[in-house]
């Protein structure tokens, strides 16, 4: 008896609103009416890809093409959950500044103390072994939650009126 009330109930509710320009307006502000309501359309989703694509490049990432970094971190936040990472060089701590990572060593060093030691001589500061263009790699800066923290620009703001 209560489940053909609340079918009765239902089938009343589905029912049109008012007339065809009444219903014209409603539709407009009243969303959750269920007549206003768009049909479901079932889409079937593709299958993940068996390789996750290279941020980079979108190829499918390969094993070889992954390597090992050795971040140093702030022993001041040692014994923090937040722990803060330093430069294997300069030893500062590396928050929004741009980094490099020297592959033949492994560590990520700031972009200043690279241009200032590094590129003149292309010697590497931890092995002292020579390197290569393809053994630096600038890494992209994070972003921040400031609101002048990077290249965003605002395009144009409409207001929708509801």
């Amino acid at each position: 008896d209560d489940a053909e009330k609340k079918k009765l109930l239902v089938e009343e509710m589905a029912k049109p609103v008012g007339d065809k320009v009444t219903r014209e307006e409603l539709s407009h502000s009243s969303y959750w009416v269920p007549s206003f309501a768009p049909e479901h359309v079932v889409e079937k989703l593709a299958p993940p890809p068996k390789r996750p694509p290279s941020p980079n490049t979108q190829q499918p990432l390969r094993l070889k093409d992954l390597f090992p970094v050795n971040l140093q971190v702030d022993m001041d936040t040692l014994e923090t959950q937040d722990k803060k990472y330093v430069c294997a060089v300069s030893g500062k701590q590396i928050t929004f500044q741009n980094v490099v990572l020297l592959k033949k060593a492994n560590v990520v060093i700031l972009e200043s103390v690279f241009n200032d030691l590094v590129k003149p001589s292309m010697v590497c500061p931890i092995t002292s072994g020579k390197l290569k263009d393809k053994d630096i790699i600038r890494l992209v800066k994070p972003g921040s939650s400031f609101s002048a923290g990077g290249d965003v620009q605002a395009s144009k703001y409409s207001h929708t009126i509801t």
